[in-house]
Order: structure tokens, then C-alpha cells, then sequence
């Protein structure tokens, strides 16, 4: 009887420790997720460019931009930062002052993230990322999480 209750304890305590860690890598991506929207819509346009020759990024302009993405002037870009076998980050880094402020923490982000924009009127960018649990957790069940993060947002400014 004992093996029993020390068992169903066990199995509790696992499903607790999924469930919090679920929740952090949820929140930390839903953060992620309505900065960089907000950011979007409210920016006057926006380019993304990515791999080969950048990780993925989006780039917020003052003014309209003729040549996405190889126009300059950008005044914030979005980062995906993935580094293999580490916590990666999506960061916010405000060019003008060359500040970089993570805006995931606590997570892994891999090598799904992308951006893309449509050349319409108005412009559409469309974020794809998914986050995991940190790779400072135990390699165990209870801990493996992933969560996949999508949103197409219109600009309004356009």
C-alpha cells in the first residue's frame, strides 16, 4: 500500500513540475510574442531579413523603406539569437544606442524562429518560433516542453 501512495506522490510531483515549467516557457513566449507584434503594428514600416548571412530579424523603420531588407536606418531590430546546445534568446536591440535587451529569458529558442514580410500594401509580417524548456533543466520527461508561436500582424502606419 505504501509502494502505491509513494508512487501516485511521485507521479503528482512530475505532473506539477511539467505543469510549471510549461507555464514559464509559455509566458516567456507570449511576452516575446505581443512585444514584437505591438512593435509591428505600430511601426511605420518594417523589413525582416535572415540566414544565410543574418539570423532572423526584424527590423523597425521611422520612415517608409523603398528596398526591403537591404534598406538602412533602422531605429529597433528583433533578434533571434539561437545558439546550438545553449538558451538562445529573441532580443530587442536599439540600434541607435547599440542596446540589447532580451525579451525571452529562461528558454531555448532553436532554429524554427523566422520572420517574413509581404511586399502588399499594407505590409504583413508574418513571426514563427518555438521555445523550450532551458537546457539548464534535468533531461527528464517532466521537464521537456515545447511550444510552438505563430502571429501574421498588418501594420497600421503603413
Amino acid at each position: 500500500m505504501l509502494g502505491i501512495g509513494l508512487a501516485a506522490l511521485a507521479a503528482t510531483l512530475r505532473s506539477s513540475s511539467k505543469t510549471t515549467v510549461s507555464n514559464q516557457v509559455k509566458q516567456s513566449g507570449e511576452l516575446a510574442m505581443e512585444t514584437m507584434v505591438r512593435a509591428v503594428r505600430n511601426a511605420v514600416d518594417v523589413c525582416t531579413k535572415g540566414p544565410p548571412a543574418s539570423p532572423p530579424q526584424i527590423l523597425i523603420y521611422p520612415n517608409k523603406v523603398p528596398n526591403c531588407p537591404l534598406a538602412t536606418g533602422e531605429i529597433v531590430r528583433y533578434v533571434c539569437n539561437i545558439v546550438a546546445g545553449a538558451d538562445g534568446s529573441i532580443d530587442k536591440v536599439d540600434v541607435p544606442t547599440s542596446t540589447t535587451t532580451p525579451i525571452t529569458s529562461g528558454v531555448m529558442v532553436d532554429n524554427s524562429c523566422t520572420f517574413a514580410h509581404s511586399n502588399t500594401v499594407p505590409r504583413r509580417v508574418t513571426i514563427d518560433f518555438t521555445l523550450h524548456q532551458s537546457t539548464l533543466l534535468p533531461k527528464t520527461a517532466e521537464y521537456q516542453v515545447s511550444i510552438p508561436f505563430h502571429s501574421e500582424v498588418t501594420l497600421r502606419n503603413f
